[in-house]
């Protein structure tokens, strides 16, 4: 939403003149001081507010990726009156501008998207360019519905084609599809997976991923045979497919299933099989969950904890407990922790407070002891919360850790005892302590956002990275799973 005017849409943000900047100035002071007095909603609100008004600010902004970032933070907001000043980022000749410009266009998907980004991508057609990576993110971005002609165009283009040379780009427009419904393009994509000449592993496991989500594309017997013929990576998909997304007449494949989590190739082929037979609620399972517990790998034995509670119920807490507390590889302590789920015991409880503060066990297992006592409410594990958020690098942990200390805590804990400087601003170095501060909704947090954006002196990276805080942690982020196999130039927008 943006800030009261006595001028609307598009023309109130061409005024640029002295009085405009006063007026401007006068605004943010007035709504930043309500939003350091005022506490709950109203102030995040108000926050909100004055961010996209400095996202707007920063479109003209000397720094290329600092113009790039507030194109993709303006989309975020579905806005549409922004398209005209995106799709100006979107044409710059400097690639940390015009690629983010170009992902925003489709985050926004106001209508004319689909042409402007088909155009870029027939340039990639022949050599695949940076900004045709763009395009092909932003157009897989788009509502399913809003650019039904256009993402069918390209996709059949890739029919037949050099995939080793286009893997990049049909892979960028799949992994931003795999989020919804693609319905549309049940025919495109299907013609896709049963391209003969198609045989790279990834692209076939995020097609299967696709139309997992499409009623009707992927019907038993062809999960079947991706599962018991496929390449490694797309019998992951299509088992994972099986477990988020159920089918009618799926018992047939139960004998396939229990030789996968019992004799499967790999710990992530065994772990998903066993996944979907916890979800189908076959009771024999639980034996094979029993074995799986005992695995010296980390992601089997989590599933088997998973399983086991599942099926087992609360019959199975205590004598998972006593396994935890047994196993002495501090890796898969930290991975059945993980899976661990309801009350604890006075002995368990007590154990993983020790774990977690235990420093010579490494940051894994300390969070996860962290996180298991955090979820029967125990205020003793407040400290190690606060200890392992500040030792920790990694994002999921740093979110799961910042999301348990809000909730335990009565009042959101001092901004000073969550990063490693010395002043508030400092935490703005700490881009993904910040964001996972954001996803917990620290209201100090958001302000040290506001504060750093609307300060003049605040350097051009620090500011980049602010906006880029902003819209990962509360407008729009692609899933960890999905970011890490973008191509290499479209790493920065999802870090």
């Amino acid at each position: 939403m943006l800030l009261p005017s006595t001028t609307s849409g598009r023309s109130a943000r061409r005024l640029r003149g002295p009085a405009h900047v006063r007026f401007r100035a006068v605004t943010a002071a007035l709504v930043l001081a309500f939003a350091v007095a005022v506490p709950g909603q109203e102030a995040t609100d108000a926050i909100k507010r004055l961010v996209v008004a400095d996202a707007e600010k920063a479109l003209h902004d000397s720094d290329a990726t600092v113009r790039g970032e507030a194109a993709l933070l303006l989309a975020g907001t579905g806005d549409p009156t922004w398209h005209d000043e995106i799709l100006a980022v979107a044409k710059e000749e400097e690639p940390a501008a015009r690629d983010r410009g170009l992902v925003a266009l489709g985050l926004l998907g106001a209508p004319g998207t689909d042409r402007v980004l088909g155009r870029v991508l027939d340039d990639s057609s022949s050599r695949v360019k940076p900004e045709g990576l763009a395009a092909a993110l932003a157009l897989g971005l788009m509502a399913p519905e809003a650019a039904p002609g256009e993402v069918a165009r390209i996709l059949t283009r890739f029919l037949q084609a050099n995939y080793k040379r286009q893997r990049e780009l049909i892979g960028a427009v799949l992994l931003a599809m795999a989020g919804r419904d693609q319905s549309p393009q049940r025919v495109a994509l299907l013609q896709l997976f049963d391209d003969a000449a198609n045989r790279d592993p990834l692209l076939r496991a995020q097609l299967v991923l696709v139309l997992g989500r499409v009623q009707g594309a992927l019907d038993v017997p062809r999960l079947a045979a991706a599962i018991e013929r496929g390449l490694p990576e797309e019998r992951l998909a299509a088992l994972t497919v099986l477990r988020d997304h159920p089918r009618d007449g799926e018992a047939p494949l139960l004998p396939t299933l229990t030789r996968l989590a019992t004799t499967g190739g790999t710990p992530e082929l065994r772990a998903m099989a066993l996944a979907v037979l916890t979800r189908m609620r076959h009771l024999p399972a639980l034996d094979m969950a029993a074995r799986a517990t005992r695995s010296a790998h980390a992601v089997e034995a989590a599933q088997g904890a998973r399983s086991a509670l599942l099926l087992g119920g609360a019959g199975m807490r205590g004598p998972l407990e006593q396994q935890i507390l047994a196993t002495a590889t501090p890796a898969l302590q930290a991975a059945m922790l993980g899976a661990f789920s309801g009350p604890l015991s006075t002995e368990f409880a007590d154990t993983c407070l020790r774990l977690a503060a235990n420093r010579k066990g490494g940051i894994a297992l300390r969070v996860a002891a962290a996180l298991t006592l955090a979820q029967g409410d125990d205020e003793r594990c407040i400290p190690v919360l606060r200890d392992a958020f500040l030792d920790s690098d990694d994002p999921a942990q740093l979110e799961a850790l910042a999301v348990a200390l809000l909730r335990i805590e009565k009042t959101p804990p001092p901004l000073d005892r969550l990063h490693r400087g010395s002043r508030p601003e400092d935490l703005a170095g700490e881009p993904t302590r910040l964001i996972a501060l954001l996803v917990a909704g620290h209201p100090q947090a958001q302000r040290v956002v506001l504060t750093g954006l609307q300060r003049p002196t605040t350097p051009p990276k620090e500011r980049a990275a602010l906006l880029r805080a902003w819209r990962l942690a509360c407008q729009f982020a692609l899933p960890r799973e999905r970011a890490r196999l973008l191509p290499e130039s479209l790493r920065p927008l999802f870090p």
